[in-house]
This record gives C-alpha cells, structure tokens and sequence, in this order.
C-alpha cells in the first residue's frame, strides 16, 4: 500500500510539474508578447510586463498541490499592499471626537435596553432591531444638548450590544465599526469621506485579506510593491463609495454594523446631508448590514428615515435627569439641611428642573451648577426656585444670560478668551492652556521674548491663572480638559496641536481648553453675538479696531511656544518641534489668506528662533540649514521618512523669505515685501518667483499628506500669478529642473498641475483662470514665438476636453473658459459637447447619442 501511494503522489506531483510548465509556457508567450508590443511603442506595456513576470516568479515557487501553506513572498506582497491601503484610509484624528464625548452618568441609559411596552415609552425596541432582519437603519434623534452622542457611545460599546448583534449574525463574522462627525473638526471629521475612511479602515483592519475586495484596482497596483514603492495615496470620494459598496457585497456571510453620529454635523448642503442619509438607508437595507444613525430632529432627516425604526431621547430622559439631579445635589450639605427642613419644597425645585428640561442634559448641567453656586451662599429654597426660573428654556437664550452676567470688568478678556477659544479648536487644532496664556501676549512681548526653556515656576502660574480666568471670565462655556492621549504616537506630528512631551506641562496633565459643547459654538456664530463680545473686546483694549484678529494672537502664541521649546524625550525632539512650526505656519497662513493680516513679522521671527535653536545640541543638525525654506524642507523631509509619506517631486530648493512666503501660501505678505523692495523679485530672475506661486507645493519643502490641512497640495493662486506677471513682466520665462531639463514655465506647470477630469470644480476652475493669464502674457511677450503660443493654446484645448463641471455648479469656469476662447480663440467645441453629454446624463439618467 506504501508502494502505491507513493506511486501515486508521484503520478500527482508529475502531473502538476507539467501544469506548471504548462502554465509558464503560457506566461512566458505573454511576456514574449509584451516584449513585442513595446517595440511597437504601446505605453502600458513595461507596467504590465513586469506584473506578468511577478507572476512567472510566482510560479515557479508554488507549492505543489495538496500543500497550503502559501510561498513566503506572496503573503509579503500582498500585506505590504493591504496595510499600504490601511494606512491610506487612517487618518489622525479618526477616534478624537469619540474621545471629548463623556460617558453616561452612572445608572443612566439603561432603558435603551428594554422592552418600550414595558417601560410605556415611545421608541421602537433597539434589542428587537439588534437580533432581528431588520430592513432599515434605526434612527436616534433629540434636540440639541439631550446627550444623543453620549448615547451612541453607550450604545457603541456596549456588551448587551454585541450580544444582540452575535444573534443576529448567527455565528458569521461580525465587524463593528463607528464615526462620529464634528462640524469643527478636521475636514476629515466633517466629511462624507471621512465618515468613509473611518468606517472602511476599522473593518479592514480586523481581516487584512479582504481589503482587495474593497480596493481591488489600488490593490492590484501595489501588489508586489515594496519600500518606497508602496506609499500611502489620498482615496478619491467616489473610490470610497465603491470600495464599501464591493465590501458587503462581495462578504454576504460577513456582518457589518455602522455607527454613525452626527449626521447634521455634515460639512455639506441640505442636499448634501439628504444624499448621505439615503445613502444609510441603502446601505441599511442589505440583510447583512445594520446601521445606527442619530442626528437633530430636521426634516431632511425625518423623510430620509421615515418608516423605520427610531426614537427620540429628550423625550425619554426624565428619570435620568431626576437621577442626575439628585446625584449632583443631593450630597451638598446645605440642600440636606434644607431638605430636613422643607421636604415638599426640595422635591418640587427638584421636579421642577427636570420638567423644564426638556430632556436637554445641558441645559440642566449648567443649571445644577449654577444652583450649587446659590446653595454655597446659603441660599433658601425660594431664592433657589427663583434662580432656577430666570433661566430661559432653550440653550441659545441660556447662553446669552450667562454672558450678561460676565461682570463689566471682564468684559473685554471674556471675549478675547471665547474667541481664542473659538479659533484655537477649531479645523481639528487643539491649543493647549500654556498657549491660551501665550496668545494674550501683545507684539512687542512675543518680539523681544528669548529663546529659551520657561521655568517650571513660570509654567505653573501660566497654566494656573488661564484656568482660573476661563473658569470666572467665560463662566463654564469653556472648560479644561487633560491630554489622554500617547504623546509618542506619530499622528501627533501631523496635527495642528501644541500637545508634545514636555515634563513642564506633564505634572498638570498637559491642560487643554475645549467648549463644554458644540451649541457653545453656534453661539458665538450668531451675528448679535459676536458683534457685541468683539465691540466691547476694543473698547476696553482702548483701540479704535472694527475686530479682534484671534488667529494672529494664535500665530504669536505658537511662536512662543517654539522660543520655549523644551522637549523631554530626545527621541521625540524632531516630532515635537515639527509640530509646533507647522501649527504656527499654517494659522499665520490662514491669518494672511483669511483676514488680510500679512504675517511678516512671524516668519522673521521664527526663522530667527530657528537659527538659535540649532545652537543647543539637541538640535544641532538644524545648524546646516542657512535659511527658513531649508530648515522647513529638513523638518518636514525626516518627518516624511518617518512615516513612509509621499513627497512631491521637488525642484531645486529656494531660499530667500519673499520666495518662501509665495512658496508656503502668504500672499499678502509676499505682496507687501515685493511692493516696499522690488528688488526682491528682480533678484529671483535664475529661479523664477513666478514657478513659486504656480507650484508651491513643489518648490517648497511641503509633504503631501491628507490628514493635515496645511501639509495638503494646496495649489496655485491666480491672484499671485497675475500679480507676479504685471510686477515683473520681463522675469525669466523658462527654467532648468534639476535633471537639467529646460521647461518653458507654463510647460512645467501643465505637466506638474493639469487636474484629472474626476478632480474638483475648483481646481479645474484654478487651472482654467492661470491657463487664461499665460496666455494674455504669451501674447504680449517678445519672447514667445507663434509656435510656442500655438502650443500653449493646444493645451488649453487639451484640458478643455476633459474637464466637466458638475451640473448644477459655480458658473466660474465657463466664465473663464469663453473669456479664453473670446480672447485667444481657443476651440471650445470639444468641451462644449462634453458637457452637454454630461448634462444629459445627470438629467436623465441616460447619456446623450453622440451627434
């Protein structure tokens, strides 16, 4: 029998061996053919050969049949391209606002559990919708400040969850993932694609196999890639669509249950947030899919969801309410007094609350405190009942009340503080109680401040004074929240955050301010509102100024948070400072672009901190670096290492501030320095400010990475390249790149910059307006002859033809597209066609027949 067997594992093993050759013959005619077609000069032909003979590698390795066990390399390939596309989806900030939501009060929330016949409430039973087929997502809504997300969390982690939802599985795979919106928050945060991101990285991380199934194109391409040639991409909106469509499409016996909070915090149009929450519905509707989805009670929200599961939480919080009540008065020594003394009284203030309410959790937090407050001035029941009825019901009026009380005094620096606030957390920055205090200096103090480490004493008495300022000036609106965060975790170098390792701020928790909610925020939005704090703000600062620039005392607070940089982990050094000079340019940029601020000042002044910050040696290599165009290239070029980031390709580097200042996005102050010295730009003939400001991502040292809004492609600024062309007519029109290729300038900027077609509006309308200006400028120039401004024409017509505007969108690039053809006679036919098919097709369903 052991004969026959081995004869027969033979017979097998032979069999395969000639399979296998049968198949490399095959592959290798491929290849042949390949080969043969690049002869013919056919594009694709290197891409595709090289994936054919990955494949005869492959091959040849395989293990015979009967084995399981996979090659060594193949598994390699194809987890570098999973955790490549993993690391494409993450981004920083993907947990922070689960994070800031606080846990329900003890003994609370409990009821979402039960049986709503029992309990005589109005809800659709959650339990019932978590073990059953149910075809629909269940919608959870409540006004504002009732503790939705408090109560998605509760939700989301809980373990009655998971058991409901096992039995509905039935045994399958279960993956579970949740994204909670915040309309202040990163872009990332606020976004449809964010939401996508977030939802597809924690359910393709928990089975790395199946993120082919999600991304099958991007996977194919990295499959075999490794090191640098496997680098993290920015996923297109539409790719996420598709990619969590294939997903549970493709794993039918796989579970999946979404949890997502904050649909109204969706940075987007009615339209926008109605598409979103249909899109839930679909996807809700799939046997294996279940979606949670909670919002404010809106209309567009009511009809998307209507029909399905649901409830509304102010309407079923009063006996929480009444347990919160009672927890948070209840021990205070004076109400037990007075309890002994008027019993009914006590209990009807306490009834009272509750039914004023609403079911606003806020609402009654904020009146809790300020009752507690009374009670410490040994208050009696009807002064108590009193206070309690001068607060208004709804949370906008309550606000406002609380800022009439601001004594008169604090006026103006209650105001500064909310609006540093304001500023300082929002767009996903986090600013910390040592910058608050930093960000109430003047000019002539961050200007003459040393570089040099503060002293633990001067640390204590700045983070101590801003916490007792915020907590008498700004009367609970804003609180101090302590960092729980790793500070060694990378994605901290690419935030907008103050927060690194420093034993200065570590014995008090590294403090950071934060709004006690997101309705603290509509607030001061409100024009009343913010007219009267900025108003009052002046006045007491004895200035005639309309408004009080909060970015810019950011920008002066992040400066000295750099003068002062102390960083206790040597490790960390590098991180922790790149962070900080981020931060700082990209608010004073914002300042610039934003609010007309040129920032001049704090470019000087941190490429002088910089330069005397190389002199302590744990920063000595930044001594190399003669510039701040160079010092900001090394920070952010050890950064990209570090985290495997793609670069864009770099030209030659560019010193000089005015050149740096077009490079990084301040405008205004590159127009304010090129205004009051000329010369400047006249200097810059070898290297062309000009290319600065088409290409600035280039030509500076800026790491394309999507988690971080300043370190993102920004693009050109027409604006800057109509200045750039009338200020210095004769400037040199072509340039050298480092491989010693000679571009005329427009060239470059068409190679580096043309817009795919699936790219956004504005950036085709960016593109068309430059494109618009060269060729005005060609026009007049006594260098271009009449076959360079035939080709400049036949690239605006070669971007015409593939670039289409939404229907429904800004007018901008059709206005610019026939001031191009009116003036330069550009074919916009092409064009002209396309978008009538594109019309067509959004209005129909249907694309057009071809004419």
């Amino acid at each position: 029998m052991k004969l026959k067997d081995a004869i027969k594992g033979l017979d097998e093993r032979t069999a395969s061996l000639l399979l296998t050759n049968t198949l490399l013959g095959d592959l290798r005619m491929q290849a042949d053919t390949i080969v043969e077609n690049q002869r013919r000069g056919e594009k694709f032909a290197e891409d595709f050969r090289d994936e054919i003979i990955s494949m005869l590698e492959l091959v040849l390795r395989s293990p015979m049949p009967g084995s399981h066990k996979m090659p060594e390399d193949a598994p390699r390939y194809g987890r570098i391209a999973g955790e490549t596309i993993l690391a494409s989806l993450w981004f920083p900030d993907m947990t922070e606002r689960e994070g800031l939501i606080e846990a329900a009060y003890k003994d609370t929330l409990e009821w979402v559990f039960c049986d709503p016949q029992v309990e005589d409430k109005p809800w659709d039973n959650l339990t019932e919708f978590l073990q059953s087929k149910t075809p629909a997502p269940y919608w959870i809504s409540g006004r504002p400040g009732c503790g939705k997300s408090t109560l998605m969390k509760f939700i989301a982690h809980n373990p009655l969850t998971k058991a409901s939802l096992e039995k509905w599985s039935g045994g399958s795979p279960l993956f579970l993932a949740r994204h909670y919106f915040s309309y202040k928050g990163s872009d990332t945060q606020r976004s449809e694609a964010g939401m996508l991101r977030s939802l597809l990285y924690q359910t393709l991380r928990q089975r790395l196999e199946i993120v082919a199934d999600a991304f099958f194109g991007r996977y194919k391409t990295l499959f075999g890639k490794t090191g640098n040639g496997a680098l993290t991409f920015e996923p297109r909106l539409h790719e996420l669509r598709e990619g969590l469509t294939q997903l549970v499409n493709k794993h039918s016996s796989v579970h999946f249950f979404l949890v997502i909070d904050g649909l109204d915090e969706l940075d987007g149009t009615d339209a926008d947030m109605s598409l979103l929450a249909s899109s839930l519905k679909e996807l809700g509707k799939r046997p294996n899919v279940k979606v949670l989805a909670a919002s404010r009670p809106w209309t567009i929200f009511e009809e998307s969801f209507k029909g399905g599961p649901s409830l509304q939480v102010h309407d079923l919080t009063r006996r929480d309410v009444l347990h919160f009540i009672d927890g948070q008065i209840s021990n205070n020594v004076h109400i037990r007094a007075l309890q002994s003394r008027y019993p009914p009284a006590v209990q009807a203030l306490l009834a009272e609350i509750a039914e004023a309410s609403s079911g606003v959790f806020l609402w009654v937090s904020l009146v809790v405190r300020s009752l507690l407050e009374g009670l410490r001035n040994y208050d009696k029941a009807e002064d108590l009942q009193r206070r309690l009825r001068e607060f208004p019901p709804e949370l906008h009026d309550l606000f406002h009340l609380m800022w009439r009380r601001v004594p008169q005094i604090y006026k103006a620096q209650s105001s500064r503080l909310l609006q540093l606030a304001e500023a300082g957390t929002s767009g996903g920055k986090v600013i910390s109680l040592l910058g608050l205090s930093f960000a109430e200096e003047d000019d002539e103090c961050v200007e003459t401040a040393e570089v040099s480490s503060l002293k633990q004493a001067d640390i204590d008495y700045r983070i101590d004074t801003a916490r007792k300022h915020l907590a008498t000036r700004c009367l609970g609106l804003v609180e101090v929240a302590q960092y729980h965060g790793d500070l060694g975790e990378p994605s901290l170098a690419w935030r907008l955050t103050e927060i690194y390792e420093n034993c200065g701020e570590k014995v008090h928790g590294y403090p950071r301010a934060r709004f006690l909610h997101k309705t603290v925020y509509e607030f001061l939005s409100t024009s009343h509102i913010r007219q009267e704090p900025v108003h009052v703000a002046h006045l007491g600062q004895g200035t005639g100024s309309a408004s009080f620039p909060p970015l810019q005392s950011l920008a002066r607070s992040s400066l000295m948070r750099i003068k002062t940089f102390r960083c206790s982990n040597a490790d960390l050094v590098l991180r922790s400072l790149a962070s900080l000079v981020f931060r700082c340019l990209a608010i004073a940029q914002e300042a610039d672009k934003t609010f007309g601020l040129a920032q001049i000042k704090i470019l000087m002044q941190l490429d002088r901190s910089l330069g005397l910050l190389s002199k302590t040696p744990s920063l000595s290599w930044l001594s190399s670096c003669p510039s701040l165009a160079r010092r900001f290239r090394l920070l952010s070029d050890e950064l990209r290492v570090e985290r495997n980031v793609k670069a864009i390709p770099r030209l030659p580097p560019v010193d000089g501030l005015v050149a740096f200042a077009i490079g990084e996005g301040f405008f205004l102050s590159a127009k304010e320095l090129l205004s009051s010295n000329p010369m400047l730009g006249l200097e810059a003939t070898e290297w062309p400010l000009l290319l600065d400001a088409l290409i600035p991502a280039y030509t500076s040292s800026t790491v394309y990475h999507q988690s971080n809004s300043y370190m993102r492609h920004r693009g050109a600024s027409p604006d800057m390249v109509e200045f750039l062309l009338q200020k210095f007519p004769n400037a040199s029109e072509t340039v050298t790149d480092m491989h010693g290729k000679t571009w005329w300038i427009w060239k470059m900027y068409v190679e580096y910059e043309s817009p795919a077609r699936d790219d956004s509006e504005e950036r085709h309308s960016v593109f068309l307006r430059i494109m618009v200006l060269f060729l005005r400028h060609a026009r007049n120039s006594a260098h271009v002859s009449s076959d360079d401004l035939k080709e400049l024409g036949e690239l605006c017509e070669d971007v015409l033809k593939r670039t289409i505007v939404k229907p429904g969108g800004t007018s901008t690039s059709t206005t610019v597209l026939f001031r191009a053809a009116a003036d330069n006679r550009v074919d916009t036919s092409p064009w002209l066609r396309a978008q009538g098919k594109a019309r067509t097709f959004a209005d129909t369903g249907r694309p057009r027949a071809e004419e």
